[in-house]
């Protein structure tokens, strides 16, 4: 996984890219904005009622892939037992594509940027409200990259275009003192 930050009131918080998407590690925000244990903060997190309904809506919404029976099992079973799923389990079991669990070294729960805010929300609402506003801006940052990319190929292009056409015209300019040349040569 590749990783960019963004800083949420000069806090630093890792983003890390795979698959071409973002990823934030839940349990580093848990450390970093919540109190207590970091691990307990996310497990709690998936115990609550209004997480389970925001991403069986989410990943209803966004994945075609999502086993919404097997969500409604686990959800079902959370509420009336009020039982420990643990989040690799909840993954594997509905198909969730936008939560990531990673063993080792840089392990933790990932979350895509929307489930990220979602839980940041949870843990502290004023903190979300920096840490939206610092993703926006990096993402705007990071569209004025592209456009200045896509302006410079734009004018390099238009470079090429002119060199071409200065190229046409130097050698229909050749070809005229060529026939030119002829002409005087055969009278």
């Amino acid at each position: 996984m590749s990783k960019k930050l963004i800083k949420v009131n000069k806090i630093e918080i890792p983003i890390y890219e795979k698959e071409g998407k973002d990823f934030f590690n839940l349990s580093e925000l848990a450390k970093k904005f919540g109190e207590g244990n970091p691990r307990e903060k996310v497990r709690s997190y998936m115990r609550n009622k209004d997480t389970l309904n925001f991403l069986g809506t989410y990943e209803g919404t966004y994945n075609a892939n999502f086993n919404v029976g097997e969500f409604a099992h686990i959800k079902e079973n959370n509420l009336r037992n009020n039982s420990k799923v643990s989040i690799s389990d909840y993954i594997s079991a509905t198909g969730a594509e936008f939560m990531k669990v990673e063993k080792g070294r840089y392990g933790g729960v990932y979350a895509n940027f929307d489930i990220a805010a979602h839980f940041m929300m949870w843990l502290s609402s004023v903190w979300q409200i920096f840490f939206i506003k610092d993703y926006h801006r990096l993402k705007m940052k990071e569209l004025d990259e592209d456009d200045r990319l896509l302006t410079d190929i734009f004018f390099a292009q238009k470079n090429v275009d002119n060199l071409m056409e200065s190229l046409r015209n130097e050698e229909d300019r050749l070809a005229f003192l060529k026939e030119k040349q002829t002409r005087k040569l055969k009278k």
